[in-house]
């Protein structure tokens, strides 16, 4: 299960929409997007997706915020670990 807070995002990974923003990135997504794909086709494995509102305290995904505003400054990368 892939667990987007980014609908804009989900949309344009999956062909539903043309992005008008980060396309390369989106692009470098789609093409990882698709190895995923077909390799949990051929172990017959299904892909769905669920989206998370942003910002309401879910805390698996404060925990990815956090972790990608850490990986987006230079020389920045803090190493965090989840914890129940």
């Amino acid at each position: 299960m892939i667990r987007p807070d980014s609908e804009y995002a989900q949309f344009s990974v999956q062909g539903l929409t043309q992005p008008t923003e980060n396309v390369q990135m989106v692009q470098e997504i789609k093409r990882h997007y698709a190895d995923l794909k077909s390799i949990c086709a051929e172990q017959d494995i299904n892909i769905t997706w669920l989206h998370v509102p942003a910002h309401e305290h879910f805390r698996w995904n404060d925990l990815a915020d956090e972790i990608s505003k850490d990986a987006s400054r230079p020389n920045k990368l803090q190493h965090v670990r989840a914890t129940d």
